[in-house]
Formats: C-alpha cells, sequence, structure tokens
C-alpha cells in the first residue's frame, strides 16, 4: 500500500490550524490525559509527577485500554504511592492497559530510573522549562531514535505537568508529532496523506503506522511550520478530534458535536465546523 503526501492539503490544513490557533489551549485543557496529569500533579507534587508520567509515557505504547482510561488508572494509583518512581514501577507491573511486553516495559523503566531520574531529582523544573533538552536526554538516555513515539510523547507529557504547575516554556517546534492511531487515523481522513483505498480507516491507519511514520511526521511538520503551532500541539487537536470522528462512525455532525463537548458545549459548534469539517473523511 502505497502512500502519497498531499501538498495541497497541506497548504489548506495549514492555514486552518492557524485561524484556529486560539482552540489549541482549548483542546490541551479538555485533554483528559491533561486533566489526569493534573491530578497526579495535586496529589504527590510536581517533581514526583514529573518523574511517574514522563515514566509512564515512555512505555505508553499497544496499550489494552484505551488512552483516556490508561491515564486516569495512573492517577488513581497516584493516591497509593507518593514517590514517583515507586508509583511508576507499581503501575506498570499492574496496569491492564499495559499487560502486552510487560517485561520490556519494565526494563525501559529500569533504564529510566536508573539513567535519566538522577537527571530529574538533580535540575528538577528547569528541565520543564526546557523541552528541548529534555527532549535530548530521553532519547539519548534510552538509546532510540529521536522521533521515536514514545519519547515525543513523554516531552508532550512533561509539558502537561509544566502547564499544570503554571511553569512557563514553550513547546520546542522541531519536535515531531507523536505518531499514533488516531494521527495516523485523521492524517488519511483529511486527505492529508493519500493512498489508493477509500474505506477501511482504521486498519489502513494501522498499517501507515506501522509502515511509513516518517511521512506523517513530514506532513504535520509542514502544517506545524505554516501555522506557527508546535506539532506537539497539533496532536493534541488530532488526537482528541480523531477520537471523535472515530467514536461517531464519521458521521460529521456527531463528530462536530462530540469536539465541542470535549472543548465546552454547543457555543463552540460553528468554531469546530470548517476544522472537523476538514479533518473528517
Amino acid at each position: 500500500m502505497a502512500f502519497k503526501l498531499d501538498f495541497t492539503r497541506v497548504e489548506i490544513l495549514g492555514g486552518l490550524f492557524n485561524k484556529y490557533s486560539f482552540l489549541a489551549n482549548r483542546f490541551e485543557e479538555a485533554d483528559p490525559q491533561f486533566k489526569a496529569v493534573s491530578e497526579i500533579v495535586r496529589r504527590i507534587g510536581g517533581e514526583e509527577a514529573f518523574i511517574a508520567v514522563v515514566g509512564t509515557a515512555l512505555v505508553s505504547y499497544m496499550l489494552s485500554l484505551r488512552g483516556e482510561e490508561h491515564w486516569f488508572l495512573l492517577a488513581k494509583y497516584s493516591k497509593e504511592f507518593s514517590n514517583g518512581v515507586l508509583l511508576l514501577e507499581k503501575f506498570v507491573e499492574e496496569s491492564p492497559s499495559l499487560r502486552f511486553n510487560r517485561k520490556t516495559r519494565l526494563n525501559r523503566v529500569k533504564i529510566f530510573a536508573n539513567r535519566i531520574v538522577p537527571i530529574i531529582r538533580e535540575e528538577k523544573y528547569s528541565l520543564l522549562k526546557d523541552l528541548r533538552r529534555l527532549h535530548s536526554i530521553l532519547y539519548k538516555g534510552l538509546s532510540v531514535n529521536p522521533d521515536a513515539k514514545t519519547i515525543v510523547f513523554a516531552v508532550k507529557m512533561a509539558y502537561y505537568v509544566a502547564k499544570a504547575l503554571g511553569l512557563k516554556g514553550a513547546l520546542p517546534k522541531d519536535i515531531s508529532i507523536p505518531v499514533d492511531h488516531r494521527v495516523c487515523l485523521v492524517s488519511l481522513t483529511s486527505g492529508i496523506i493519500r493512498d489508493l483505498e477509500n474505506n477501511n480507516w482504521g486498519r489502513r491507519a494501522n498499517i501507515l503506522r506501522n509502515r511509513n511514520p516518517s511521512i506523517v511526521r513530514t506532513a504535520w511538520h509542514k502544517v506545524s511550520s505554516i501555522s506557527c503551532i508546535p506539532a506537539i500541539s497539533i496532536d493534541t487537536v488530532l488526537w482528541l478530534v480523531g477520537g471523535c470522528i472515530e467514536k461517531c462512525r464519521y458521521r460529521y455532525h456527531c463528530s462536530i458535536e462530540c469536539s465541542a463537548d470535549l472543548i465546552g458545549g454547543l457555543d463552540e459548534l460553528e468554531l469546530l465546523e470548517e476544522l472537523v469539517c476538514e479533518l473528517k473523511p
């Protein structure tokens, strides 16, 4: 299956995200993942939450539950464990969302605890204000590609910790979008990436994610450049709207109403109509 980048759609979506750039923050604050992170920060404090949240992000792939449920489970665990490393270890050992490849995930947690947690303990919030440096520490410490999905996702979740703490620090614009199922789905339904089929969106999204994640990163990097919105912020919009599109089985008006409900209510319908129209099939 050959995938191609549609440069006309890149221009259209770049202009659209620029037009609605003010909605990015609304989507971030509505993101269930941000709500879960905020709850963890309130319970165990910023430094411990930083460790637990980033460590969890590094093993958040091939989940057995929806992403929203996965992060709220971590928040639930934070009621019992106030130490970030202990919270992370217990969660990865026991969470039903991580039942596949648990041994591999625990090995990564061990590397994270040994190589990266001491740096976090030493530098504390300065790393939350310098997410580019955190990105470098993560991919070098784990000896993986800088664009690896879990690495860039961990940077996004660290940004959420900073946001929950009220710390000022801009998202780096040169860090790639985390390529997961929903981002691939919306990449196809929006037409920014095309193939020869026009159905079975979910199956094709999985094929795209596994075979050609680089074209997805390229597409949304170009949209980010045009819109001046960091790719990681665009990811939040795609992830939430993509969830609505999938939940609504690709029905237009249902997807709009679902997205509006996420960010505040029916008053946002007009604002979201054009956005969802360009992201849906």
